[in-house]
């Protein structure tokens, strides 16, 4: 694979979109069963960013609560090389029983390194 080709960059980065909006799309659906209208789902437009060597896909969600506050927020990166796709996620979510923060500001302070981490991967 040549991650340089600009060719292939655009394409990789049309299918993640997909990708994004596909795994956009399975949560809502599953926060709308489970919360219904208690619960405002909220998605953050996905960014083109560089994973290790690769382009990839920064996104995000949020569920905020109708009464204010937040429910839950999370934040992930996804990027494909050709034969792997690659994950990188983690959250602020009561629900959810691994890879995440049990305090908001938790995941706030971890943000800024989290994107620095995603960049510097040894990826592929």
């Amino acid at each position: 694979m040549d991650y340089q080709n600009s060719k292939y960059q655009t394409q990789v980065l049309s299918v993640l979109k997909i990708w994004v909006e596909d795994h956009y799309a399975a949560f809502a659906k599953d926060r709308q069963g489970k919360y219904g209208k208690e619960i405002t789902f909220l998605t953050y437009p996905p960014q083109a960013v560089p994973i290790g060597k690769l382009q990839g896909i920064r996104y995000g969600f949020a569920g905020l609560k109708e009464k204010g506050g937040v429910q839950e927020q999370h934040i992930g990166h996804v990027a494909f090389d050709g034969s792997k796709l690659y994950v990188i996620t983690t959250a602020f979510d009561t629900g959810t029983q691994t890879g995440k923060f049990d305090k908001l500001e938790n995941l706030a302070i971890f943000q800024p390194y989290l994107y620095a981490i995603a960049a510097d991967l040894r990826l592929p």
